[in-house]
């Protein structure tokens, strides 16, 4: 006898997709998907935990999804949607507070010195009777309810950029293949900026025509004959471009230090 099918008990819910609005249903990820990640995971590559990432979320779309045309802040997005609805839709978060207060005999003791010498120095300090001032270091637990983190947009984004009056291009959202494409080398070169910027162009015009069929080698040769003011101009699309964000008050029990604390990208809701 066949065993019930469990799969068709899944309850379904609605995420949309930031960058279009477009509402997309999904289930839940199950024991085979949360199998993926863990494996990932202890991998530690950033490129099998993108594969992964991506994996989970075209499992888990009941309605047709492609993947290559989301920008990354729509999969980010998406997959800590996921999460919420599969595990639990509180992230908890710990932050050690680095507000600079007077220490006392047993702070001094316990405080995470850089280098001996210091712990030395600041023991001496105490003895000749001096203050002796350092991070409060105290670690504090912080719950993020899910539901309240959203893509953050900024009003002066644009996706069409004037380099001059008569001639500039249109912009494309970095994706999950462009992605895979930096990934893995060992250190970012100006070649590897300069190849991420001409990836994501999509298009050129000026009064003429709208360019579209070109090679990858030739618009970034393109690119590498603008000007620095041009080059520029088009990097303003990445530094205001939508992201996975969220703001929250620091606030720490022990001195009762309180800041205001911006953070983005999906590692920074899960570290």
């Amino acid at each position: 006898m066949p065993l019930p099918n469990l799969e068709k008990m899944v309850p379904h819910f609605e995420i949309t997709i930031p960058s279009t609005g477009k509402p997309v249903t999904f289930r839940p990820f199950l024991v085979k998907e949360e199998k993926i990640l863990l494996i990932a995971l202890e991998g530690g590559e950033e490129k099998a935990m993108l594969d992964a990432i991506v994996q989970v979320i075209a499992a888990c779309a009941v309605t047709q999804l492609k993947i290559d045309t989301l920008a990354n802040f729509d999969l980010e997005y998406i997959f800590l949607q996921l999460r919420a609805h599969s595990v639990n839709e509180v992230v908890e978060l710990t932050y050690r507070c680095h507000n600079l207060v007077e220490l006392r005999p047993e702070d001094i003791e316990r405080h995470a010195w850089n280098t001996r010498e210091e712990k030395a120095q600041a023991i001496e300090q105490f003895k000749k009777g001096e203050t002796v001032v350092g991070s409060c270091d105290s670690t504090v637990k912080i719950k993020i309810n899910v539901d309240d983190v959203k893509v953050q947009f900024n009003d002066e984004h644009k996706k069409q950029i004037f380099l001059t009056p008569t001639m500039g291009v249109n912009m494309r959202y970095p994706n999950y293949k462009m992605a895979k494409t930096l990934l893995g080398k060992e250190r970012e070169t100006v070649s590897d900026n300069i190849q991420s910027l001409a990836m994501c162009i999509e298009s050129v015009f000026d009064e003429e025509s709208v360019y579209t069929n070109f090679t990858p080698k030739e618009i970034q040769e393109w690119v590498e004959k603008l000007t620095q003011t041009q080059f520029v101009s088009l990097q303003t699309f990445f530094e205001t471009m939508p992201k996975l964000a969220h703001d929250f008050e620091f606030h720490c029990p022990v001195c009762d230090y309180k800041e205001q604390i911006h953070i983005e990208g999906l590692p920074s809701f899960f570290g």
